[in-house]
């Protein structure tokens, strides 16, 4: 895999919010409000569930993002614009495997699933978005993640199919997944080592923001910066 390219000779550019990891019991219940407010705009009975933190929130290799708006943080807090929670396989096996088998390809490969995926209406959380993906992708380049893996419902599966992943079984056929309420979900990938060169050559129109600017309103831990040796502590 490439080194983690030295950021700091990268134009700046500044975010109208930060993204951080979580790491208090105040920050995961803001993260479980979005969760909720947002599946309940498409999966009311489900988002019932989200209403506190979950135990997953706390487990081995799992980071939960938090991304928080600039304009409003000396009031308290920042409102939240956008979440998501990562789970990386080195000691435990991720969500989706509580519904499917890996293929035979994926079995010895480190995974990492982004799931719990959350962000407001509006601008401002399309911005979040693809704050969040950059996290996620910047994060799975640190900690040395072979692939990144999501299980999509119809229609957010398209905003991952536009970041060129690829159907993790050849049907491509939408799943019910057992760990997201049985609502059926199309599970898709992409290496990790690939996303650049498929990015720079299909000219996609977030490259520059992925790759060639840095955003120090994004957790260095999940940009590489400062984390050299490739572990978020």
């Amino acid at each position: 895999m490439e080194p983690i390219s030295d950021m700091d000779m990268l134009p700046l550019e500044n975010l109208p919010f930060t993204v951080r990891i979580v790491n208090s019991p105040e920050d995961l219940q803001k993260a479980a409000d979005l969760r909720q407010q947002a599946y309940a705009r498409h999966l009311p009975e489900f988002a019932q569930q989200l209403a506190i933190p979950e135990d997953a929130d706390t487990g081995p290799d799992t980071y939960v993002l938090l991304v928080e708006s600039k304009d409003d943080a000396q009031e308290g807090g920042g409102k939240s614009l956008g979440t998501m929670r990562i789970h990386v396989n080195r000691h435990h096996p991720l969500p989706l495997e509580s519904t499917i088998q890996l293929p035979e390809p994926f079995k010895n490969q480190i995974l990492a699933e982004a799931v719990r995926f959350a962000i407001t209406d509006g601008p401002l959380g399309q911005q979040a978005r693809n704050a969040l993906f950059k996290a996620f992708y910047r994060m799975c380049l640190t900690c040395k993640v072979d692939t990144m893996v999501v299980c999509a419902r119809f229609p957010v599966h398209k905003l991952y199919l536009g970041l060129l992943f690829e159907d993790l079984f050849p049907t491509g056929k939408f799943t019910e997944m057992a760990h997201i309420g049985n609502v059926p979900h199309r599970v898709l990938q992409l290496r990790v080592r690939d996303a650049k060169p498929l990015w720079r050559k299909a000219k996609h129109p977030l490259y520059d923001f992925f790759i060639n600017t840095h955003h120090p309103d994004i957790d260095s831990r999940l940009t590489g910066m400062g984390s050299h040796e490739g572990s978020i502590d």
